[in-house]
């Protein structure tokens, strides 16, 4: 008898058999199944009993969920390319060796699905050299590793994520394109995990969330990547990402505390996040072949990291650029980002010693360099957008900032315990407003103020040698609380700060100068009644017909 005689006259076929405890819900057990070639029919054998039911798809409703064995019986099994068996609760390890020309399906979405089935533990892969550029198994129960080196034709679409007892992927090689995602990410995927076989990865790859993973080898690919994410991780070392060129999208590689380098190559990919924060980044990082690099940098608590190589770049506009509390050192040149903008902050850098900007015409939410070294001049004369919160405090040998004209609102500014000395110049900053703080500068002798409307919520700059100081040009703000003491002031210069602040509500009726609280002792002489002011008569007037508290 010729073997295919025989297949048409058995009645048993080939099998393979599975388990699911499938509860007693509408549609709860629906699994499907589909050709290659041939004209071949399957028939199920649920487990109750009632016999084999013939069809590639079928649906039953289980009396209870206990545990039943499912048998997939068909004339061969080689005939099979595609099975969807996601949500059904298979219970143990699917066998799936027989399945030597498992492919794509007719429908690359909705086959090769074996996801969210928190009962399955294992799949037995097959021998094939057919397509696959879909292949799922999100969110279930995977033990130990699962083997895909026989399946030699992988790529497009590859999740198994949410599997955490899988420790290890292995992989056989594939020159088919990762063009849409690679994600084995919240799994236990321990040591080293090989890619080097799949010389076409990119799309959307994201391995995150692997506490125990310590390394990612990668073999060249010229494939795209819309995001690499590995952040949260045990990399460890210098993290080689040097063959991919076309990195792009957002590279995420944050909390992987034993991190110590990264080696780049040049990428054409445009990388609009790149965060590498709250590592063991030491020495320099070279990012000096990105030159479409953007919108959000984030490197900060790299206590080892002392400078950052940049490339001009004008394709992105920004939105952070953090790198505070390392130990960048000397002069950190952003002269390659016209385009800078957004949240700035380096603060807590205590070797750095300046920033080094080019003209800028996009808007600063923040600009921090508190806690550095920054030495003589700080100039930020380029940046016309300047706003928000300026942050520049315990800078010891900061001794000016230049500052150009800038219409943007400012929510603080603060340069306290710095080195300041001579006259602080914020004419040109019209927006000005909130905090200010230029406490403790004690060389500074006075601040030159913008025309403003807005609204202060304390005003310090006690600790300095201030002479004198015009506050009329803030006449039309707001005002809450001003502290002056500690300028040793003389009598003649407190009578005369006193008059002025009558002035303001008496004279010119300044509904925004109310009931401010004024500190003008310590140091300071204390008020007389002139000449030429009357220092104590001003005092007394401002406490009893405006309201003011003068301690």
């Amino acid at each position: 008898m010729s073997r295919g005689t025989f297949y048409s006259h058995n009645k048993v076929g080939e099998t393979m058999s599975f388990k699911t405890d499938s509860p007693p819900h509408p549609g709860s057990f629906d699994p499907r199944v589909s050709f290659g070639y041939g004209s071949d029919r399957v028939s199920w054998d649920l487990g109750n009993g009632s016999g084999y039911t013939a069809g590639n798809d079928i649906s039953h409703i289980y009396p209870d969920s206990s545990i039943k064995t499912v048998t997939l019986r068909t004339n061969r099994l080689e005939r099979l390319e595609a099975i969807d068996a996601e949500q059904e609760n298979i219970v143990g390890n699917l066998d799936l060796s027989g399945w030597v020309n498992l492919s794509n399906g007719p429908d690359l979405n909705n086959y090769n699905q074996f996801g969210v089935n928190p009962q399955l533990t294992g799949i037995t892969n097959p021998i094939s050299n057919q397509l696959i550029t879909h292949y799922n198994i999100y969110n279930s129960n995977i033990t130990g590793t699962l083997v895909m080196s026989g399946i030699t034709k992988l790529g497009g679409y590859f999740d198994v994520a949410r599997n955490s007892d899988l420790i290890n992927i292995l992989h056989g090689p594939s020159t088919q394109a990762f063009n849409v995602r690679y994600h084995a990410y919240n799994c236990g995927l321990t040591g080293n995990l090989d890619l080097s076989m799949l010389t076409k990865l990119g799309g959307d790859f994201k391995i995150q969330n692997n506490l125990l993973l310590t390394g990612i080898t990668h073999g060249p690919s010229t494939q795209t990547f819309t995001n690499y994410h590995a952040y949260t991780c045990g990399l460890t070392g210098n993290h080689d990402m040097s063959m991919l060129s076309a990195l792009g999208g957002q590279v995420y590689l944050y909390n992987n505390g034993p991190l110590t380098g990264l080696s780049h190559g040049p990428t054409t990919g445009n990388i609009s996040r790149y965060w590498v924060h709250q590592c063991d980044l030491t020495g320099n990082l070279n990012l000096s072949m990105f030159p479409k690099i953007g919108g959000d940098i984030q490197l900060y608590l790299n206590p080892n990291l002392t400078s950052v190589t940049h490339t001009a770049n004008t394709d992105s506009s920004w939105t952070r650029y953090s790198l505070h509390s390392c130990n960048i050192t000397g002069n950190h040149d952003m002269t390659w980002c016209p385009i800078l903008g957004g949240y700035f902050n380096m603060s807590t850098n205590p070797n750095l010693t300046g920033v080094t900007h080019t003209a800028s015409t996009n808007i600063f939410t923040t600009y921090a360099l508190t806690t550095c070294n920054i030495t003589g001049n700080h100039d930020v004369s380029m940046l016309t957008g300047l706003g928000g919160s300026f942050l520049i405090n315990r800078n010891s040998g900061c001794t000016s900032i230049s500052h150009a004209a800038s219409t943007q609102t400012f929510t603080n500014y603060e340069a306290s315990e710095c080195g300041l000395s001579g006259t602080l110049d914020l004419s040109m900053l019209t927006g000005l407003g909130g905090a200010i703080d230029l406490s403790l500068n004690t060389t500074l002798e006075n601040i030159t103020h913008p025309l403003s409307t807005g609204t202060f919520s304390d005003y310090s700059a006690h600790g300095c040698i201030l002479s004198s100081i015009d506050f009329f040009p803030l006449s039309g703000a707001t005002m809450s609380t001003i502290k002056l003491y500690d300028n040793n002031m003389t009598s003649t210069e407190v009578d005369t700060l006193l008059w002025k602040f009558y002035e303001l509500n008496f004279i010119y009726n300044q509904v925004g100068w109310s009931a401010c609280t004024l500190e003008i002792g310590g140091t300071n002489a204390a008020p007389t009644s002139g000449p030429p002011y009357d220092g104590i008569t001003a005092k007394n007037r401002l406490i009893n017909d405006y309201g003011w508290s003068i301690p």
